[in-house]
């Protein structure tokens, strides 16, 4: 395990679901790329967004009333 990883959790006060992922041994990032990750906010929350699209379920709908 490198020392490159961000932790992420989403939820509410009944569940949630948490993830600890290692940038360059889980993503494939090389140590460079890793270091500007975590030294980047917007890039961390690109890398978030990834991570919740892929891993939790999530649906939109209109709700019209008659």
């Amino acid at each position: 395990m490198s020392k490159y990883k961000l932790g992420f959790s989403i939820g509410d006060s009944y569940c949630g679901e948490n993830a600890e992922i290692d940038l360059i041994d889980d993503y494939g990032y090389t140590e460079e790329e890793a270091k500007e990750i975590i030294n980047d906010d917007d890039k961390q929350y690109e890398l978030f967004r990834e991570w919740r699209n892929e891993n939790i379920n999530q649906s939109y709908w209109v709700v019209k009333e008659e």
